[in-house]
């Protein structure tokens, strides 16, 4: 199976089930699932290979979830920070 992003559909039916029902709350949520995608596929592409190209890593490692949801994590807020610093300077002008 080959593995890519999380589709919407998948995103969008876990906010259903989980009562995000805000726009505003399932867009940031939405936007946090694509920096984990991204930092997922960073970690598969930094992992050893094998004889075939496939990743030898262990999803299973608790430490290295935890450091790839932290760095998600931080990618978000950033970004967060850095589209509400674009929407204050449009309001100064």
């Amino acid at each position: 199976m080959a593995v890519g992003p999380i589709p919407f559909r998948a995103i969008n039916e876990f906010a259903i089930r989980y009562g995000i029902e805000d726009i505003d709350e399932f867009d940031r949520f939405r936007a946090f699932m694509r920096e984990l995608d991204e930092e997922y596929f960073a970690q598969q592409k930094s992992q050893e290979k094998g004889p075939n190209g496939e990743v030898l890593h262990d999803m299973t490692d608790i430490d290295a979830i935890k450091g790839m949801i932290r760095r998600a994590g931080e990618a978000w807020e950033a970004s967060q920070a850095a589209m509400n610093n674009r929407l204050t300077e449009d309001e100064d002008d």
